[in-house]
């Protein structure tokens, strides 16, 4: 299957129309000839691509969408083969701007490429690994790394932290729960300005949406953290580890 070939790829029963012609799916031809975004097709690649990027097992998210009736152009539900290549072709990530416009930014496509090739080299499983909400997420302000998880002994109680390993003239780590807590609080204000299309939309359209959150599982969870936000963390003084000091939460513009 080519990149510009997808007709079995995946689209809602009852709400995606059928793009013109044999363009790549998530993508419509206008009059003029030019390739824009398809309406709810679009929405489809993003959410693909942004939650195996989060670590969440493509195989899961396929079995899901099934169970949500999203079938390909053809009819047939979405496979595994067919996801792949969704989440592997470049055009959806601004590389072919003659051909079609991105659908989803640089860093959640290299993100999604590096978990296939994890996957791929360890063999396919659930969620790849990831344990903590901001693990891989969240990163350093000063050498812009991802933080880890780990433990930091402090008058004799031991707690969970997020860390930059990196050896150099920074020491940069934060309270594991306090971070958490300080992002989800942020999304939770993003919500009234959630759009259809968008993986925070859903949170957005329940009454109770902490409960939903508390509810999800992890790898989905931070899959919103990611097509939402990004989280920088930078050096402040001893004992503010605990404190919003130094934690820079940006709102990601939606593609």
């Amino acid at each position: 299957m080519t990149s510009e070939n997808q007709t079995d790829l995946p689209s809602r029963r009852s709400a995606l129309p059928k793009s013109p012609g044999r363009v790549a799916y998530g993508y419509r031809t206008t009059p003029d000839g030019k390739r824009i975004p398809a309406p709810g097709e679009a929405e489809v690649v993003r959410e693909l691509i942004t939650r195996v990027a989060a670590r969440e097992s493509l195989v899961g998210v396929v079995r899901e969408f099934e169970a949500r009736g999203l079938v390909g152009r053809s009819g047939k539900p979405i496979s595994r083969v067919s996801a792949a290549a969704i989440v592997r072709n470049e055009t959806y990530a601004g590389h072919r701007p003659e051909i079609a416009p991105a659908l989803v930014d640089e860093e959640t496509f290299g993100a999604a490429q590096k978990e296939l090739d994890s996957k791929k080299r360890h063999g396919e499983g659930g969620d790849s690994g990831a344990k903590y909400l901001l693990t891989g997420i969240a990163r350093c302000g000063e050498c812009g790394r991802t933080l880890q998880h780990t433990t930091i002994a402090s008058a004799g109680v031991v707690k969970d932290h997020y860390r930059c390993f990196v050896r150099g003239d920074h020491t940069i780590a934060r309270s594991q729960a306090w971070l958490d807590n300080m992002v989800i609080d942020e999304l939770m204000r993003m919500l009234p300005d959630a759009k259809p299309g968008q993986l925070l939309y859903d949170l957005a359209r329940d009454p109770r949406p902490r409960e939903v959150w508390a509810r999800l599982p992890l790898s989905r969870r931070r899959a919103i953290i990611l097509e939402s936000l990004t989280v920088e963390i930078l050096r402040v003084g001893r004992g503010k580890s605990g404190s919003a000091e130094g934690i820079r939460l940006t709102r990601r513009v939606a593609t």
